[in-house]
């Protein structure tokens, strides 16, 4: 008995002693960069030690690069090289490109070599940094803004003492936007219920419901096409959507595919539907040969847009369909954008909704909040950052949220080619709150869900600001809101629980006085606080024009914009000036079906005499391995070689010992 304890104890000895050794990391993310399937990268993030780590494992037996950038370029960007040698020693350097040319060597490392292996096919390599180093010429910081990862590898080792290396050929390098410091819902809970629902046949199953265009051939007459049709799930008692994925088919077709959103149908007579669910799609744009039956889909259920990740429902969390009239029937909508022209070009794309008949605890929705999408957003041109605003009302909301408020899940801020700034603002009584969302070098090409890894609540009374900044430098008349991506948008969607039943969405704009002074109309028919487009009486030549009509045909425009004085009464006008706030709702009792808008009468713009949110201050955290790199020493490197021999002595100690025995 004591002979076969010891056997047992030098074996789990034996086994701690490698595996104290082996960090092993549970991905939070892994992408493929490349379209070979070569290089594949995984990363990790801890927010309370603001550190990053990263595993490159690549099909190649050179070196790899990969690159932190602003804008997808090599200039400027913060660059870490890595390979394994013939001899087996694993090599890592951080560099920095000063222009197109060869990254060189930065003086201070920063990047901490973590392991690293060669194996028949693969180089793979694991790294860290923290978020902000105390290298502030050679190094970039990791952030929460979408960040534009760049990538190189070659087949060849670096050449020499100073580490030359051989040029990469155009399919060996790229870019990629991604968010380093976004959280995901777990995957792991639905990857094992999906297993289960494969090995155990009395399990609750979860199914899926794919919702495609299926071979629709996308306008070449036209930059932007919407294409929309009715659908409604096949199953007929509630369930819960717990995780909707893109489907993209043809995988080419990406570039075209702007974004993908499912909406709610809210007919006063639901069974009407019915009828367009064999009928093919239409387009979304051609409002005159558009059913009138179309025009009750327009409460969001769900939306996915260009670059975004797969979504997943927390555990006790779904977004309900087929509970009632506002979960049975839907629009789906397609936004092709093909500024090219191209043509003969057929898609199949859409969505894949994954939902369960098991009932989670809390029901979700998705909530619209910003600024209106018509004449009355109003964006100057000739500015290189110019912001405007849309306000969530609080009294939209203050009836239909419970006491205990609304939890916030995630948030998908959502403009157009021209926005490079967006802030959702949060304030509460005298205080402003952290931001529900921030994106400060945002990506029209990737646009994904920023998911939340704490408790944001929004309570009644909250006031929800969206802020919107362009750079309408290369424009030659001021851009207005619109659908199209030629137009602009300043909104943010919220997935949130408890489900407010009936809300649709929560915007500002513009009033008529406001609009009139930019386009130089100097009188109107009727002008009060529910009318939003007046009919012109001066000046002359445009009598009897909608304002809307006028503005959104109107060329010559005369903002004036030459003196700081005049930028300031501009911000004053479109950012500070108070909008009108219009609140969309459904009514749940009474008449069934019927939907409207709420009239609220009280302009909205920023709260009066609040304490502004302050951001925590950033410290750098110095690298303790950090060394100023001697002249002939260019690499931080690891003789994993020699440690593997060692365990494998190591091993075959113990099985002489325990034969002994």
């Amino acid at each position: 008995m004591d002979k076969l304890f010891l056997k047992f104890l030098i074996i789990w000895l034996s086994f701690y002693n490698v595996g104290h050794h082996c960090r092993l990391y549970e991905w939070m993310h892994q992408i493929v960069l490349d379209s070979n399937n070569k290089y594949h990268l995984k990363w990790l993030f801890n927010m309370k030690q603001e550190l990053i780590v990263f595993n490159v494992c690549i099909q190649t037996h050179g070196w790899f690069g990969l690159g932190i950038s602003h804008n997808g370029h090599m200039t400027g960007s913060d660059i870490v090289i890595g390979w394994v040698d013939q001899s087996g020693r694993v090599h890592l350097q951080d560099r920095f490109a000063e222009d197109e040319e060869m990254p060189v060597i930065d003086d201070k490392q920063d990047w901490l070599l973590e392991s690293g292996y060669e194996n028949d096919t693969h180089t793979c390599i694991t790294f860290s940094r923290p978020f902000l180093t105390c290298d502030y010429d050679g190094d970039l910081p990791i952030t929460n803004d979408v960040t534009k990862l760049i990538w190189a590898y070659n087949d060849d080792d670096p050449i020499g003492y100073s580490a030359v290396l051989s040029k990469h050929s155009h399919y060996q390098r790229g870019h990629k936007s991604v968010h380093l410091l976004n959280y995901k819902f777990d995957d792991n809970h639905f990857e094992h219920s999906m297993k289960m629902n494969s090995n155990d046949k009395y399990s609750t199953k979860i199914k899926s419901w794919d919702i495609t265009s299926k071979n629709f051939t996308i306008s070449h007459e036209s930059d932007t096409t919407y294409w929309c049709k009715i659908v409604s799930p096949s199953f007929r008692s509630k369930a819960h959507v717990i995780r909707i994925e893109p489907i993209i088919s043809p995988q080419q077709n990406a570039p075209f595919v702007h974004h993908m959103v499912l909406y709610r149908c809210l007919h006063p007579n639901p069974e009407l539907m019915r009828e367009y669910l064999d009928q093919p799609g239409i387009n979304c744009l051609d409002f005159a040969n558009m059913p009138f039956d179309f025009f009750h889909c327009q409460s969001i259920y769900m939306v996915w847009t260009t670059g975004g990740e797969a979504f997943n429902l927390p555990d006790n969390v779904g977004i309900p369909i087929f509970e009632d009239h506002e979960t049975t029937y839907f629009m789906f909508e397609i936004h092709y954008d093909n500024p090219e022209l191209k043509a003969n070009i057929q898609d199949s794309s859409g969505l894949r909704l994954y939902y369960t008949e098991k009932l989670r605890k809390f029901d979700a929705d998705t909530a619209t909040m910003g600024s209106v999408v018509d004449y009355r957003l109003i964006i100057p041109n000739g500015f290189e950052n110019f912001t405007v605003s849309g306000h969530c009302s609080p009294e939209c909301f203050r009836q239909k949220i419970p006491v205990t408020g609304l939890n916030v899940l995630a948030a998908l801020p959502h403009g157009h080619k021209h926005l490079k700034r967006i802030v959702v603002r949060h304030f509460r009584g005298h205080d402003e709150l952290p931001p529900l969302a921030e994106e400060n070098n945002y990506d029209f090409n990737f646009q994904d869900f920023r998911r939340f890894n704490e408790r944001r609540i929004i309570l009644p009374g909250d006031q929800i600001t969206v802020e919107c900044t362009y750079n309408t430098e290369s424009l030659k008349r001021p851009i207005l809101g619109g659908l199209s991506t030629q137009e602009e948008m300043c909104m943010v969607f919220l997935v949130y629980y408890p489900r407010m039943k009936g809300v649709r969405t929560c915007l500002s704009g513009l009033t008529p006085e406001t609009v009139m002074k930019l386009s130089n109309i100097d009188q109107v028919q009727k002008l009060d606080e529910n009318d939003m487009n007046p009919v012109i009486i001066q000046p002359l030549e445009h009598a009897n024009q909608t304002l809307s009509t006028y503005v959104l045909t109107k060329e010559d425009w005369h903002i004036p914009k030459q003196t700081l004085f005049d930028i300031g009464n501009l911000t004053n006008l479109i950012r500070y000036a108070p909008q009108k706030a219009q609140c969309f709702w459904r009514k749940i009792e009474g008449i069934d079906g019927l939907e409207g808008m709420d009239e609220i009468n009280e302009l909205i713009t920023y709260p009066k005499l609040y304490r502004p949110y302050e951001k925590p201050k950033t410290k750098c955290h110095p690298v303790i391995n950090s060394h100023i790199i001697p002249p002939r020493f260019i690499s931080s490197s690891s003789s994993l070689s020699l440690s593997s021999l060692f365990k494998y002595l190591i091993f075959i100690l113990i099985i002489i010992i325990i034969n002994i025995f």
